[in-house]
């Protein structure tokens, strides 16, 4: 059993993380993408979640989409299955995975991209994931983020459920959104102009 595990591990292993240019060369017109942005542990001691968002067929808007919660057993797998699940019925070109927005740019930590790759490896680049994935260290804090909302036209859904959220209290990079946020950024940031070469 521990040789067939190990060689599991390996063949996860050898699979790469693809850097933005690399995933870049791999999307397919008028395809999503999907964004995986696994959430710091709760204050409260609450398991953490994973916020996710997806592009329209376009690649110009990021939509989130409903969190995955964690789970308790160590041995169950449902926050991956539905992640992959996701990625089938829409059909994506691509999966993003990013780490969180914090509120400084020192909580992004080496130590924090060190375990979001470990956990690409272990959960997202099994035998049954056929997207390619990659991974974006955006930098950016919630501060940088809410200068977008206010600066780029692109920004304006998410600027109106910014204001939504906090009018009634609540954090507008919570669980529910944060996926939708990083994606956005991923997409001016990275894609540039590639959406509008569709032919």
């Amino acid at each position: 059993a521990t040789s067939v595990t190990a060689a599991a591990s390996l063949r996860r292993r050898t699979r790469r993380v693809l850097s933005p240019p690399l995933l870049l060369e791999r999307l397919r017109p008028y395809h999503p993408i999907l964004c995986v942005v696994p959430m710091p542990p709760d204050p409260q001691g609450k398991p953490p979640g994973i916020s996710l968002a997806v592009t329209d067929p376009y690649l110009s808007e990021a939509m989130a989409l409903d969190p995955v919660q964690a789970s308790a057993a160590a041995d169950e797998r449902p926050q991956a299955d539905r992640i992959l699940a996701l990625a089938a019925d829409y059909d994506v070109t691509g999966i993003v995975c990013a780490p969180p927005v914090f509120s400084s740019s020192a909580s992004l930590t080496s130590d924090c991209i060190d375990d979001l790759t470990d956990w690409v490896h272990a959960e997202l680049l099994g035998e049954s994931c056929c997207v390619p994935v990659c991974l974006w260290e955006h930098g950016e804090t919630s501060e940088d983020m809410k200068k977008r909302m206010e600066e780029c036209h692109s920004w304006e859904n998410l600027r109106d459920v910014e204001i939504e959220l906090e009018s009634g209290g609540a954090d507008a990079f919570c669980v529910d959104w944060q996926a939708a946020v990083v994606l956005q950024a991923f997409v001016d940031d990275e894609l540039g102009g590639w959406a509008n070469t569709f032919g």
